[in-house]
């Protein structure tokens, strides 16, 4: 049996994402594990990821919680990372994910301020 290996080849840069799919993420209420990469027109693609509606938006924006969504990476990279997929046979997954949720109680930085959220 072949022996995984797990390689880093891009550290995210962001995610097109629309409405209040952020707000669902940093509520932990997304699931990456069947999520990967597909290059698409000289684009990459995430597919696979849902990110569950978000309860407090009541209806504001019904989208497809499993829709394709373009990666944010400069042109060096997409074609570094389409090559490895093309000409290797690598897959691209997602490890981590793409914006992690903010801590709990930070205090405020500026000296005008007295508030924590």
């Amino acid at each position: 049996m072949k022996s995984e290996t797990r390689k880093v080849i891009a550290r995210n840069r962001g995610l097109v994402l629309r409405g209040v799919e952020i707000k669902s993420i940093r509520a932990s209420q997304a699931n990456i594990q069947d999520g990967y990469v597909q290059e698409t027109d000289g684009e990459l693609w995430l597919l696979g990821v849902h990110i569950a509606p978000y309860a407090q938006a009541s209806g504001w924006d019904d989208l497809d919680p499993t829709r394709p969504r373009k990666l944010l990476l400069n042109k060096k990279e997409i074609v570094r990372i389409s090559t490895m997929l093309r000409e290797r046979g690598l897959s691209a997954i997602p490890t981590q994910h793409p914006y992690p949720a903010p801590p709990r109680q930070r205090a405020c930085q500026s000296r005008y301020c007295a508030c924590a959220w």
